[in-house]
């Protein structure tokens, strides 16, 4: 490679990432400059829930890059504090002397907090560190330009509102397997902890499809006999014989070509087989399209797999389109095998709206397309901290964070990866950031059809909305009847005055339906949280 194309690709980086939503990588430096954010340190991060439903709350410590610059941990302290007066209602300390100089090191500080049910608690971490010969105290991260503010957390007494037999998941998260110049995940072993306490039962690991073919110990260099994604693989296996209450789905999200040259993401689950996707990696050149067409690589997966089309009317910032040539799904974008839409990723604004619009013209075609939930979340338990300026500064919000949007699932936490796919595929989901929704249909032999499923001549429908006080009381439930006659959508019965009820269930007559359609529901509480259901759609006629 020149040295004029090299430049122009590290040019590319800094134009490209603008910005990155994972932990933020600080050891990236261009031939002939640092950056303002580099630091001879390994990343010391904490991080913890945003909620928990149980008795201990799961601090994490993860320092990352510390075979680089080996530190020695002295001491931890972790401080519970009043949101209100900022006071220390508990303080737990511990005398460590571990010297560190692996990649990765992940450890928990398990904090008994039930006294604090149904209450908001700040807590402050503290790592007393010797690098080299200098002794130093982190608080919360060692990140320069960030806020190193402490964490919120919500000690709930109540579960994640569903039935019993029901599941929550997030469908699209990284680990530390998604790493590269500017940004990496958590190692996939610190997951369960942190999730079990928030009461989420599984959770799909897509990395990206440019971090997973690259040599071990690089960024950019490729190894054909990829080592990196076979590893990720068999760690999941052994993660999943280890926690039989969770699940990891093993994924890949695969950067595709959208038709007309853009990168676009597609989220594979549950496939065996390795797919390329280098378009907008800028490791070996400019952004570039991807080798891939989705439709070629649609035609590859197997029946076990579940597709989705990531993220899919997400509008790229400027940069990323020049820098990085991302664009959107489209409407016409359709193939049998791609399951659906993830627009529910942890921003409930345009890109939310714009997916739910798009969704509904994909309805009222008669495709039989399905809404998931996740977050894109590379750790960020409680809030992403980001490359905003590469090599200069970072920006923290306190959106897309792991299991805030959430998938339902009917399903058992026992089952294994093959048995969770497979429910995901029939559709019989719902995505939420807080109530639990659930529609059902009788046909006019009383029998039960469910989401996902298509009725001939339906008779009634019962509709099912639950809430928690943390998500807030049900304030309304909508009911939607798509027409494929007319291909519209129209609101068919509103259920509101709500205000005091967490729990609804409604049965509703149907009458002067059109030939063809579908019924889905919308659920919102007063604390503006939203749950969507996926159709059932249905005919006047028996189907021959």
């Amino acid at each position: 490679m020149s040295n004029g194309l090299e430049l122009w690709r590290h040019i590319g980086w800094l134009i490209g990432f603008l910005p990155i939503f994972m932990y933020a990588e600080i050891h990236y430096r261009l031939p002939f400059f640092k950056g303002f954010l580099y630091r001879k340190q390994p990343e010391i991060i904490f991080d913890a829930p945003h909620r928990i439903e149980s008795d201990s709350l799961p601090v994490l410590l993860m320092i990352k890059d510390a075979n680089w610059f080996p530190v020695k941990l002295l001491s931890v302290t972790v401080k519970i504090k009043s949101p209100i007066s900022g006071k220390i209602l508990s303080e737990k300390s511990c005398d460590e002397i571990i010297d560190i100089s692996q990649k990765w090191f992940v450890k928990f500080y398990n904090l008994d907090v039930h006294s604090w049910k149904d209450e908001r608690i700040f807590i402050e971490c503290q790592a007393t560190v010797q690098i080299r010969n200098r002794v130093i105290t982190v608080k919360n991260d060692n990140y320069r330009t960030a806020s190193h503010a402490d964490f919120s957390i919500f000690i709930d007494s109540e579960p994640l509102p569903s039935p019993k037999d029901w599941i929550w998941g997030d469908l699209h998260c990284h680990s530390s397997w998604t790493e590269d110049q500017v940004e990496f995940g958590v190692p996939a072993e610190a997951i369960e902890p942190i999730a079990s306490s928030m009461g989420i039962s599984f959770c799909t690991l897509v990395e990206h499809s440019y971090d997973l073919d690259d040599l071990d110990g690089t960024w950019t260099k490729r190894d054909p006999n990829l080592p990196k994604w076979k590893i990720s693989r068999e760690t999941i296996r052994n993660l999943n014989i280890q926690y039989p209450n969770f699940r990891i789905i093993p994924g890949e999200e695969v950067s595709t070509d959208n038709g007309i040259g853009k990168n676009v993401h597609m989220v594979v689950l549950n496939d065996d087989q390795y797919y390329p996707g280098e378009g907008d990696a800028l490791e070996k050149s400019l952004a570039k399209a991807s080798e891939l067409y989705y439709g070629k690589i649609l035609e590859s997966v197997p029946e076990k797999a579940l597709v989705f089309a990531a993220h899919p009317y997400a509008d790229p910032p400027f940069f990323h389109k020049l820098g990085l040539k991302r664009g959107s799904w489209n409407y016409w974008d359709s193939h049998r095998k791609l399951g659906g839409l993830q627009f529910m990723n942890g921003i409930m604004e345009n890109e939310y709206e714009r997916g739910k619009r798009e969704w509904i013209r994909q309805l009222l075609r008669g495709r039989h397309s399905y809404v998931y939930a996740g977050n894109d979340s590379h750790g960020n338990f409680n809030r992403y901290r980001q490359i905003y300026m590469p090599m200069f500064c970072l920006n923290e919000k306190p959106t897309q964070k792991f299991g805030e949007h959430r998938t339902g699932l009917k399903a058992a936490a026992t089952e294994d990866a093959d048995s969770l796919t497979a429910k995901l595929k029939t559709g019989q989901v719902i995505s939420t950031n807080g109530p639990f929704a659930n529609i059902s249909i009788q046909n006019e032999n009383k029998r039960e059809f469910y989401i996902g499923e298509n009725v001939v001549k339906p008779q009634s429908i019962s509709v099912q909305a639950i809430s928690s006080r943390y998500f807030g009381n049900l304030r309304q439930i909508r009911l939607y009847l798509g027409d494929l006659d007319h291909r519209q959508e129209v609101l068919y019965r509103t259920i509101s005055s709500l205000s005091s009820f967490s729990r609804k269930t409604v049965s509703i007559p149907v009458e002067n339906l059109p030939t063809s359609g579908y019924f889905r529901a919308e659920v919102e509480t007063n604390q503006n949280k939203i749950a969507l259901t996926n159709p059932i759609w249905f005919t006047q006629h028996e189907i021959t």
